[in-house]
């Protein structure tokens, strides 16, 4: 999703390919795949631990996004509760 599908809202918004969020340049996306990357690679206690940072990087962004009433926050809360269930349900899997 934050590879293929993020940079697509752009022109959903009406702004141009210039102007679309990329993994790794901007937060939101590369917040999101931290979080998968978190979910497939990391067991353990050590998981929840490092998941704070971009679950809070989505949250406030979420925030912000629904504050100022662009629907774009809603594609963040659905990122961000999806990476969130990954990580747990991997926690629930075991190993």
């Amino acid at each position: 999703m934050a590879f293929l599908a993020w940079p697509v809202l752009a022109p959903l918004d009406g702004r141009s390919w210039h102007e679309a969020e990329v993994l790794a340049v901007a937060p939101d996306p590369t917040a999101i795949a931290t979080l998968a990357l978190l979910a497939l690679a990391v067991h353990g206690r050590w998981r929840a631990l490092l998941c704070i940072v971009p679950a809070l990087w989505l949250a406030i962004s979420t925030l912000t996004l629904l504050t100022m009433e662009a629907w774009q926050g809603w594609a963040v809360l659905a990122a961000l509760l999806a990476g969130l269930a990954a990580c747990a349900a991997r926690e629930g899997m075991g190993r």
